[in-house]
């Protein structure tokens, strides 16, 4: 009597154990399509400098084989070499990985290497001085298709913008050397130009003051 009781308890978990979903299938794996490499997007400032790493990038790749939310997950230590390698693999194109027979997204990674084929140190003159480089938000002018009535007017001209990047890479005294024809146009990309930082311009490895001219254009 008291075997069949203990049989009786564990019909539920037996029964359970039966009614259990099957594992799902396996997933298959991504495959490549075209080039993925990014020499051709090397930064022009960093080939002139010599400047290599190596990035780890995590994305995941979509049911159509494209690639979205690109991120850094191990930095080279060099800002453009991080940004050029966001760009460079958000165009990356997969064959789908595949479950069941079906397209799938899955979350991937992928290194990248940034190599100057060539490149030698004392081909950078003494007391050369190295040009500024572009880091942090995009150098861009955008959201000013709206007047203070909010009635949407058109894009102004291009105005050409004079400032001062200092040695900790931060803009200062914009001014406007030639008007995109649109007095509050200028007065916004005064201020636009304003919140741009730069890698500052290097002398003899210390950060120098340098002038500095950029065009500038409305953009959505």
């Amino acid at each position: 009597m008291k075997r069949l009781a203990v049989l009786l308890l564990m019909l539920p978990t037996i029964a359970w154990a039966q009614a259990a979903p099957p594992a799902p299938p396996p997933v298959k794996p991504p495959g490549a399509l075209g080039s993925h490499t990014c020499a051709q997007q090397y930064p022009r400032e960093a080939t002139r400098l010599g400047q290599e790493g190596d990035n780890t990038v995590s994305f995941h790749i979509t049911a159509d084989g494209s690639v979205t939310n690109v991120t850094v997950t191990q930095s080279s230590g060099i800002d453009v070499l991080d940004q050029a390698a966001i760009t460079c693999v958000s165009g990356w194109l997969y064959k789908p990985a595949t479950q069941n027979g079906q397209p799938v997204e899955v979350p991937w990674q992928a290194k990248v290497s940034w190599r100057v084929a060539g490149f030698k140190p004392e081909s950078i003159p003494a007391n050369a001085i190295i040009s500024p480089v572009a880091i942090g938000l995009p150098h861009v002018c955008r959201d000013y298709q709206r007047s203070s009535s909010s009635e949407y007017i058109l894009p102004p001209g291009t105005a050409l913008l004079a400032f001062n990047i200092e040695t900790d890479g931060s803009v200062k005294n914009a001014v406007v050397q030639r008007s995109s024809g649109d007095a509050r146009f200028d007065k916004y990309a005064q201020r636009c130009v304003g919140a741009w930082q730069f890698r500052p311009a290097m002398q003899n490895g210390q950060p120098v003051e340098m002038n500095w001219v950029e065009k500038v254009a409305w953009q959505q």
